[in-house]
């Protein structure tokens, strides 16, 4: 049966976005065209979603809100920075959720994009690793009951990384060009309000 939900989409505004796209346009383009499309798969009535751009630093571009269109709006003006801090994208996604009123009848999901491999990123101890505090991020949001989906635009991502922050490897996606991004978001679009199942067919 169908489940309301809260969707936090996590974009990569790192400079890196601003190259261009497999099959033309700039990859922010790309991200942009292909959110849009899964804003509009939403039921504008039930669901909520929330906007979160990361690069050296993140921030909620659009709390979670039944405007679709606002979330849509607030695409436009996203900035880009150098850095890719996916912990920093992960937390304040987490920040988003929490921010709203917890329900029963939902489920919560966040779905992360980026182009690039963590940079910047604190670690925890002394000789430790970036992934591990892009991890632990990823973990408390889990840990919160949140479904995790990943996709990783071109060729210069960890996969594996992506693979692990994802709720299990049929949340992770690698998108080569920007028709690929829209297949894989309309796909997301379609599991969430299944609870994250994906139905036959639905993966692309």
């Amino acid at each position: 049966s169908r489940k309301h939900a809260d969707v936090v989409l996590v974009v990569d505004t790192s400079t890196s976005m601003l190259a261009p796209a497999g099959g033309g346009g700039r990859k922010i383009d790309a991200a942009r065209t292909a959110i849009r499309a899964f804003l509009a798969q939403l039921d504008r009535v039930a669901d909520r979603a929330a906007l979160v751009a990361f690069d050296d630093t993140a921030a909620v571009a659009a709390p979670l809100t039944h405007d679709l269109d606002a979330v849509a709006a607030a695409l436009d003006g996203l900035a880009h920075h150098e850095g890719t801090r996916l912990d920093l994208g992960l937390a304040a996604a987490a920040d988003a959720l929490a921010a709203a009123a917890a329900a029963t009848d939902r489920t919560p999901a966040v779905v992360l994009l980026t182009d690039g491999r963590p940079n910047r990123v604190p670690t925890p101890v002394c000789g430790g690793r970036q992934e591990d505090t892009v991890l632990a991020a990823a973990q408390g949001l889990k840990a919160a009951g949140a479904q995790l989906y990943t996709i990783g635009f071109g060729d210069d991502v960890d996969r594996a990384l992506l693979a692990a922050l994802a709720t299990s490897p049929g949340h992770a996606f690698i998108a080569p060009d920007g028709a690929a991004l829209a297949r894989i978001y309309a796909a997301v679009a379609e599991a969430i309000p299944c609870g994250g199942v994906y139905w036959p067919g639905a993966r692309p």
